[in-house]
């Protein structure tokens, strides 16, 4: 027969084939020219033995799941049902702004009595598309695009008749399949506009490998590699949807763990590490529009050792940092040759919240070129700053115990108590 993608899709979801097949194959939707072919064996007493063979051949279609905006657009080539598994040798298409290749195979188990559909897909992804794809938040600063490469695999669970309710709401049988996706690209021409550690021009090239487990419970993890970073992440699903929950970094290769708590975890050595940088992501809710999230909304803890540390034009070296979010703002425990005490850090560093210090000893030394320059923030944007240091050092002079109340002022900043 001849006819359109998404009624054939739609008979299929509404028969015993589509449970069968699982809740992506359930969640599709699409559109388009295709010729069917099908050959069923039913066996009435005994269905959970049926035979289903369904060819068909797309022309121009597109498909995608329901309630993702990003859909596999001008697919073409042959796509086979074979009982609970789906082939093809290979279709063609465009997704995430650049051309895609998909193969299908089926996998037999005979020990677990499972058939597996196998798919492999090369492509090219653009930044738009990618974003809105992967629902990254604005201060993901990504341009460019580059190759990938997934192999997933897709096992259903064990052959289970569906009953009149499930077919009556597309839903699969009370298991649910068994998903598994492997994701890897080099990088090459996508641009990371992030600061240290996580930056890359665009001609550089950075393995990046990514893999995806569901099992049909209600929290997705994302276990993923970014060069020497390592991360994993946890999304929790909420009327059909997945929203972050929490994640684990680390910048020293060593693998990422969950964090108790919501929210980003933040561990391990880093080389550089500059504060000014990473606080320019924190956001305007007003100008990037309702329900936008800033910077404070993920990071909540950090344990770390950074070689170098730059804050206000200044450099540390060898510092041992613990951060904590709190009501008032990131809490920082500093200890260092060069620094040791506490740091209270607003959120909003261009409000009226102090940003207060509380060191034991200070020495303010410039970054100079050899630590990536001087500071370009301006002072204007630095916010108010309540200090007391005990020891005090400043351009080589040792001032002991210094008392500081410094406030905004339109033209920078005035030193109001020292």
């Amino acid at each position: 027969g001849n006819g359109d993608v998404g009624a054939a899709l739609d008979y299929l979801q509404r028969s015993t084939v589509g449970p069968a097949l699982g809740d992506r194959f359930m969640a599709l939707e699409g559109k388009g020219a295709a010729t069917f072919e099908a050959r069923l064996w039913l066996p009435v007493k005994q269905l959970e033995d049926r035979r289903i063979d369904v060819t068909a051949r797309l022309a121009n279609a597109q498909v995608g799941q329901r309630g993702q905006p990003q859909k596999v657009t001008a697919l073409n080539g042959p796509l086979q049902v074979l009982d609970r598994a789906v082939v093809s040798p290979g279709l063609q298409g465009r997704f995430l702004g650049g051309p895609v290749s998909i193969a299908m195979a089926a996998e037999t188990d005979a020990t677990a009595g499972t058939t597996a559909t196998v798919l492999t897909a090369n492509g090219r992804a653009l930044v738009g598309p990618l974003k809105e794809f992967l629902g990254a938040p604005e201060i993901v600063r990504l341009n460019g695009g580059a190759a990938w490469r997934m192999r997933a695999r897709f096992v259903p669970p064990p052959a289970r008749r569906p009953d009149a309710a499930q077919l009556a709401s597309r839903s699969s049988p009370a298991t649910s399949m068994t998903q598994l996706y492997v994701i890897d690209s080099d990088l090459q021409g996508l641009g990371i506009a992030l600061p240290e550690p996580a930056q890359k021009p665009a001609p550089a090239t950075r393995p990046l490998h990514v893999e995806v487990e569901l099992g049909g419970g209600p929290d997705l993890t994302i276990r993923g590699s970014l060069g020497e970073l390592r991360t994993v992440a946890r999304l929790k699903r909420s009327n059909g949807a997945w929203s972050f929950d929490r994640a684990g970094i680390r910048g020293d290769g060593v693998a990422a763990s969950i964090p108790g708590h919501e929210g980003v975890r933040i561990e391990g050595d880093v080389d550089r590490f500059v504060l000014d940088d990473w606080l320019a992501l924190r956001g305007n809710r007003a100008a990037a529009g309702p329900g936008a999230r800033r910077l404070s909304d993920y990071l909540k803890a950090a344990n770390v050792r950074i070689g170098t540390f730059g804050l206000f034009g200044y450099a540390w070296s060898d510092v041992r940092g613990l951060l904590q979010a709190t009501p008032a703002g990131w809490q920082i425990d500093v200890a260092g040759p060069s620094a040791t005490g506490k740091l209270l850090v607003p959120y909003d560093l261009a409000g009226t919240a102090p940003m207060t210090l509380e060191m034991e000893r200070l020495v303010l030394a410039s970054q100079g070129g050899g630590a990536g320059g001087p500071s370009t923030t301006d002072p204007r944007q630095v916010p108010p700053i309540q200090a007391r240091i005990n020891d005090f050092e400043l351009g080589g002079r040792k001032l002991g115990s210094v008392r500081a109340q410094i406030d905004r002022a339109p033209r920078g900043l005035d030193f109001t108590d020292v």
